[in-house]
């Protein structure tokens, strides 16, 4: 018989996630990484402001932790990074970076 409800446990974390995590490691590990991760170029006209936004949209239940997708928006250059970084975290606070998407976006 299972005890946790996955779904809701998931959704408890999003919500709550800035409670238990360290959001300022977090921050600065996602703005170290988007500044040295090569992105995709985008040229467009209109950019999003130069700001940081950070949320947490996934927190998968894992054997021996959480797999985490971090959304963000973080300046870089003359433009900034939109994109996600999935993070494998173990139950011991530890993490590691499995993957990263996203685009730079710049004036042209």
């Amino acid at each position: 018989m299972k005890l946790i409800v996955k779904e809701k446990l998931e959704s408890l974390l999003q919500t709550h996630w800035t409670s238990f995590l360290d959001k300022d490691q977090l921050i600065r590990f996602v703005l170290e990484t988007a500044r040295d991760t090569e992105y995709k170029v985008i040229k467009q006209q209109t950019i999003p402001p130069k700001q940081i936004k950070l949320s947490i949209t996934k927190f998968n239940i894992q054997e021996k932790g959480f797999e985490i997708w971090v959304e963000f928006t973080v300046p870089k250059d003359n433009g900034v990074v939109i994109g996600t970084h999935v993070l494998s975290l173990n139950l011991t606070g530890e993490f590691q970076l499995i993957d990263s998407y996203g685009s730079t976006l710049n004036n042209c």
